[in-house]
């Protein structure tokens, strides 16, 4: 039986592929020469790939159809099963992959992966008859990996489990995404060496400032004015009288962002609306200039989402933009309980617009509802009345915010063993004054002495580290009384 390691090169990777000072794929191929369970490497690039490894002696050049890919490459190096290995995986452990070999060929498998080991320790396996089982067609095909996983049960499927479980930490131990590979680099540097898979968990749990690198979500509070109040707002707790976002202020953050070279998204939300700031559409343009920007989302009520505003997304036209609509109401009754104000007629329209605009992207247009006491006996309908729309849907937990606004909450979401904070390892929250908060609780900036005219992202984001450690052992911060929260296990994008 042939079997063949294919290492897949991202097509977003131009340069060789360098962890600590050496090359990745030849320190995989290196590896692999110590494992018998391969007759030979292949390097997978893609089509216009002109970087190191294109001079490799077995390279093959992918097309832009993944299912004729694997029936060319099973035909080309005639092959029984493919060993898939991500090329940018320093860590990835050959013991494991020697295992996963050992059960698809125990099991005749025709597909092995495993769900549980995160990407860049594992692999996928493929059989030859498998790739011969998936007809060719004409038109884009879903890639043959996800036609298995989201078929699971037509095909023989070996799922490989081994312990510890680290999904919990959303790595994926591949250094193609620069913040990844930071957060491998400081693992690496514990012991100056690649860990065994069975002592990372170990390894980060000893060791959090590991993970903490940079913010990954910036939510920016450009003004706290909004024309509804909802029931379940906390505008009424804010602080009256901060002004609007300044452009200086707005584009500091931006600059620091930028600065930590990695990627990032921003939230466009805090207690108001954002469009209702007179220079809304221009601070969007000026974030939409980052190349690490990944995500532009608009948390709005809908009200301004007009004409003029799709036809600025228009102009734009730029996936990055997503739009989440608070509205926990179907008609003129229940928007009117909810938000207070007769105006469900007008949000509608605007929530068709938005349809309109996005089209089938389901995963850049939300409407959202919270699961309150007010909504539990309509949310059936709620759901039927805008998923026969074809609009997509974000079933929202209340937060209280400590306690501050009415628990409206007919039951308790929160895990029974809690987790290290998510916010305060990845977020930073900017109210409309420059004022960094402590976290999303800190509605006042009260727990804070820094903001954004007098210091930058960076110093802020310094800190926070202490917290975000103390948090993941248990320590809990007092000031703000981080045991009265339960948004540490909810997680933004």
């Amino acid at each position: 039986m042939k079997d063949i390691v294919l290492l897949h090169v991202d097509d977003t990777i131009e340069n060789d592929i360098v962890f600590k000072g050496y090359d990745v794929v030849d320190d995989i191929l290196s590896k692999l020469k110590k494992h018998e369970f391969s007759s030979n490497s292949v390097i997978s690039v893609s089509s216009g790939y002109s970087g190191k490894y294109a001079s490799y002696p077995d390279l093959f050049r992918r097309s832009n159809c993944d299912v004729s890919d694997w029936k060319n490459i099973f035909k080309k190096y005639e092959a029984d099963n493919i060993i898939k290995i991500y090329a940018d995986s320093p860590f990835s452990d050959m013991n494991i992959i020697s295992e996963m070999v050992d059960i698809h060929k125990k099991y005749l498998a025709e597909f092995t992966f495993s769900e549980n080991l995160p990407q860049g320790f594992s692999c996928v396996i493929v059989s030859r008859e498998l790739a011969d089982s998936i007809p060719e067609s004409g038109e884009n095909m879903l890639p043959l990996e996800k036609v298995v996983k989201s078929n699971i049960n037509q095909f023989d499927v070996e799922l490989f489990y081994k312990g510890p479980d680290v999904r919990d930490k959303r790595l994926n131990f591949r250094i193609s995404d620069k913040r990844e590979k930071l957060i491998l680099e400081n693992l690496y540097s514990l012991e100056n060496r690649v860990p065994a898979y069975e002592d990372v968990k170990r390894l980060i749990e000893s060791n959090p400032e590991v993970l903490y690198i940079a913010p990954s979500y910036y939510e920016i509070e450009l003004t706290c004015r909004a024309e509804i109040t909802s029931l379940y707002s906390y505008r009424p707790i804010v602080e009256s009288g901060r002004k609007d976002m300044e452009s200086a202020c707005f584009r500091k953050i931006l600059s620091g962002a930028e600065n930590s070279g990695t990627a990032y998204s921003i939230c466009l939300g805090g207690s108001g609306d954002p469009l209702l700031h007179p220079a809304f559409y221009e601070y969007v343009e000026t974030a939409l200039e980052s190349v690490l920007l990944e995500k532009l989302i608009i948390e709005t009520d809908g009200l301004l989402c007009d004409e003029s505003f799709i036809t600025f997304l228009q102009k734009k036209n730029d996936n990055r933009i997503h739009v989440i609509l608070d509205c926990s109401g179907y008609d003129n009754e229940t928007y009117k309980l909810i938000h207070g104000a007769d105006l469900f007629e007008k949000v509608h329209s605007n929530i068709e617009l938005l349809k309109n605009h996005f089209g089938d992207d389901s995963s850049r247009f939300y409407i959202q509802i919270l699961k309150i006491n007010e909504t539990e006996n309509y949310l059936d309908k709620y759901y039927d009345y805008w998923m026969k729309k074809k609009v997509s849907i974000i079933l929202q937990k209340q937060n209280t915010y400590l306690g501050k606004i009415e628990d409206r909450r007919y039951y308790d979401l929160s895990p029974v063993v809690r987790t290290p904070c998510w916010h305060l390892q990845r977020d930073l929250y900017i109210l409309s004054d420059g004022t960094a908060a402590f976290c999303k609780e800190d509605v006042n900036g009260e727990w804070s002495d820094f903001n954004i005219p007098a210091h930058t992202v960076q110093e802020i984001w310094n800190s926070k580290k202490e917290f975000f450690i103390n948090d993941y052992r248990k320590n809990l911060c007092k000031n703000p009384d981080c045991s009265k929260c339960d948004e540490w296990y909810t997680f933004n994008f």
